[in-house]
């Protein structure tokens, strides 16, 4: 879209503003609306930019509409005004149908009646909205109206396209649920949240998504087209007891509100059937009935209540839409005081652990989190030495997953480590020490030494840190951390000796080790988890600039313990599982 000049009418909304960031600087636009504060606040938003032009007038004023229609001579027109608080048009519906469908018909009625003095005239698009779809309430049906007025006027008008787009629940705009849901959080006034009924769903979308709706309905729908986006849903009870649990304000039942549906639909049975789908981007086209369409999809009814985002995938794309974040307080409790003096001093090799180091709060999120991730993310790890699930993907963590990480991977953090080791620690860039570890009943982890050089930046891994997050974890559950006394492992045939410490995996438990050629370690006993529990750990390992001659090592180095009885298979395996070019055939990973 460029050198166009386009009236945005109801131009100075959050979608008229969205529009405008995208296209100012390639467009001439003229905001249309009766409000003359925002046009003056958006003035100075944009800096009088040369391209932006206020037009101060009601959709309804049908000589001020013909007026500037004919004045501009525009190439588009976008009609985004409208009433739109549904129990506000239930109550005032003289209004709702003066703006939601006098004021189209004025628009439509001026195109036609001028449409040889409108020689630039491409197109005229209305914003409707999924409630104009088998419409219960008044304003569902002045948007389903003013979609008719849309299709009839592309019938008779055959040189300007006439297009309609119809919306979700656009989540971050003016007015929406997610600003009033942050709103009622941070009134110390509002003591909870309201929920109607737990079985609503909404569509919803993003401002950059509607934008991108009326772009593709400009571009390439047709003339009477109502043009469709594929849109996620959700819960409405999900959504609002995600803000219950971000603000800690509890939720009370009430009524539906007068117009309320439980679900919405953005295409129904009938529509269907002359719908036209765009398999590779999703977007649908409602063709208009007196183009005797077939369509080339199911009979459907495309509603809210068909396959929803879960809780966590809610979160999820709330939090990657930045519409939600967690609050700092909530992530550690304070700094722990651990010297250097103290944790050098630690045998058979430096390390510590410490209890209650996150907010209970956030650990029981970060555990709950991580037990909703589904079965096709993890990896397997089967194999005579160890047997766990892993993470696979690490550049795409769930929220809570993700805070604790940028948390652990700060310059506070790797300040604080650096003091309490003596020697500059690093993050390591490729992510390949970051681990979310998951253990089943009767898993485990022979013991072992960690590799000693990064297998692509070639830095020493220098010290690792992990968080315990198994609640009501017991002594009968085992899966105990175990520090074991041995020789150097850069030896090949390298021995450990003795068992010098045992640290139960409970809830909240935080350790710290450093990563030399004497850290051995591990959690060789199976664990034994009832009624659903598992042994989940998190963890990450830094680097240094230390570079070593000895434990040169890219895998693991895992040896048997004196108890352990003698297996040459198994230690053919140990071998293999620490060779770079053969650990692979050890893994034996299964996604």
């Amino acid at each position: 879209m460029q050198g166009k000049k386009i009236l945005l009418i109801g131009g100075s909304g959050s979608l008229g503003n969205a529009f405008i960031k995208k296209h100012l600087e390639r467009n001439e636009i003229y905001v249309y609306s009766r409000d003359e504060c925002k046009h003056w606040t958006m003035q100075l938003q944009y800096n009088n930019h040369k391209n932006l032009k206020f037009i101060i007038g009601n959709v309804c004023d049908e000589k001020k509409m013909q007026q500037t229609v004919l004045r501009h001579n525009f190439h588009l027109i976008i009609n985004a005004a409208a009433m739109k608080h549904i129990d506000k048009c239930e109550y005032e519906s003289n209004e709702c149908l003066n703006t939601n469908i006098n004021g189209p018909q004025n628009l439509v009625n001026i195109i036609e009646n001028f449409k040889n003095d409108l020689t630039q005239l491409e197109c005229v698009c209305f914003i409707s909205t999924d409630k104009a779809c088998s419409p219960v309430n008044i304003y569902g049906m002045s948007k389903a109206i003013s979609e008719s007025l849309f299709v009839e006027k592309s019938k008779y008008v055959p040189d300007i396209k006439f297009v309609s787009v119809r919306y979700g629940n656009v989540l971050n705009s003016r007015g929406s649920i997610i600003p009033m849901l942050h709103e009622m959080g941070q009134n110390p006034e509002v003591t909870h949240f309201k929920l109607t009924d737990d079985r609503m769903t909404r569509f919803v979308m993003t401002l950059e998504q509607s934008v991108e709706l009326i772009e593709k309905a400009i571009a390439d729908g047709e003339s009477g087209d109502i043009v469709i986006p594929k849109l996620v849903s959700c819960k409405i009870k999900d959504l609002i007891e995600i803000f219950s649990e971000h603000y800690g304000k509890p939720i009370m039942k009430i009524p539906l509100r007068a117009g309320e549906k439980m679900l919405e639909s953005l295409i129904n049975e009938t529509q269907s059937l002359r719908l036209m789908r765009e398999e590779e981007t999703g977007y649908m086209f409602i063709k208009p009935p007196y183009k005797h369409t077939i369509s080339n999809c199911e009979v459907q009814d495309y509603n809210s209540k068909i396959n929803p985002l879960t809780k966590f995938e809610l979160r999820q794309y709330l939090y990657s839409l930045n519409l939600i974040s967690l609050n700092e307080f909530e992530v550690f409790n304070g700094t722990q005081q651990l010297t250097r003096e103290k944790f050098s001093k630690v045998t058979p090799f430096p390390y510590m652990k410490i209890e209650n180091v996150l907010s209970d709060t956030f650990a029981k999120k970060l555990q709950e989190e991580i037990l909703q991730i589904p079965d096709e993310a993890w990896d397997r790890y089967e194999n005579p030495l160890e047997h766990k699930y892993t993470l696979r993907d690490k550049n795409s963590l769930p929220v809570y997953c993700n805070k604790i990480f940028e948390k652990l991977t700060s310059q506070e953090m790797l300040d604080y480590l650096s003091s309490i080791t003596g020697t500059e620690i690093l993050n390591d860039s490729t992510k390949n020490w970051w681990g979310i570890h998951k253990y089943d009943h009767g898993d485990n982890l022979d013991i072992h030494v960690d590799a000693g050089i990064h297998p692509k930046t070639k830095q020493k891994k220098q010290v690792t840190v992990g968080i315990y997050l198994s609640k009501d974890w017991k002594e009968e559950n085992g899966g105990h951390l175990e520090m074991w006394k041995g020789e150097n492992a850069s030896n090949n045939d390298a021995k450990i000796f003795k068992c010098m410490d045992k640290i139960l995996p409970q809830f909240n438990t935080f350790v710290i080790f450093e990563c030399n050629d004497y850290a051995w370690h591990g959690n060789p006993n199976p664990v034994v988890c009832k009624d659903g529990e598992k042994r989940l750990f998190l963890t990450l390992s830094y680097v240094s600039e230390n570079y070593t001659d000895l434990n040169k090592k890219q895998k693991a180095f895992f040896v048997k313990r004196p108890e352990d009885p003698e297996d040459p298979e198994k230690d053919k395996i140990r071998m293999m599982r620490c060779d770079p070019d053969k650990y692979k055939d050890v893994y034996r990973i299964t996604a």
